[in-house]
């Protein structure tokens, strides 16, 4: 079974979604591992919650969508807080993948904890970056990281509005 033939009906028939929490529950006993009542799924390597429906692997966050909505979704699921198994449906949103791409921490070798804010050791000051729209758009230097921070903020605001 391939997800474009699950359909809304189908997964309702087998699973229980709460909107509130994100969790499917088995409607019904699947097989030895996915009884009635018990949690659906498990985290992938990637921390997203996935489970079998008639062999195939289906990832909560897409069946929660067509869960709620009734259609599979044609692009990507992105979830806002970046929690990868947080299937909350307040917390899933349909993206390009540029968006989705766009929404992420910082990098892990970031020193200063704010995405697109490094130090430019040579000038001593705050610089800021950012990419939109596959383009890198250079923002400034800053004495204060407060205010580099705060013009990276503004300038994302500005520059992904369309998105």
């Amino acid at each position: 079974m391939t997800t474009q033939i699950l359909t809304q009906g189908r997964l309702r028939s087998l699973l229980v979604y709460d909107p509130d929490t994100g969790v499917f529950t088995n409607r019904v006993t699947r097989n030895p591992r996915a009884k009635a009542g018990a949690p659906a799924g498990a985290l992938t390597s990637e921390g997203y919650t996935a489970f079998q429906i008639g062999g195939a692997k289906i990832y909560a966050h897409r069946a929660a969508w067509l869960y709620v909505y009734g259609v599979w979704p044609d692009i990507e699921i992105d979830h806002i807080n970046r929690q990868r198994n947080d299937n909350r449906i307040a917390n899933l949103r349909l993206a390009t993948r540029c968006q989705n791409g766009q929404n992420t921490g910082a990098h892990k070798r970031n020193l200063t904890g704010h995405k697109g804010v490094t130090f430019h050791a040579r000038n001593k000051k705050w610089q800021v970056q950012l990419r939109a729209n596959s383009k890198t758009f250079y923002v400034g230097q800053y004495a204060e990281l407060a205010d580099a921070v705060q013009a990276r903020a503004i300038a994302e605001i500005l520059l992904h509005r369309n998105d």
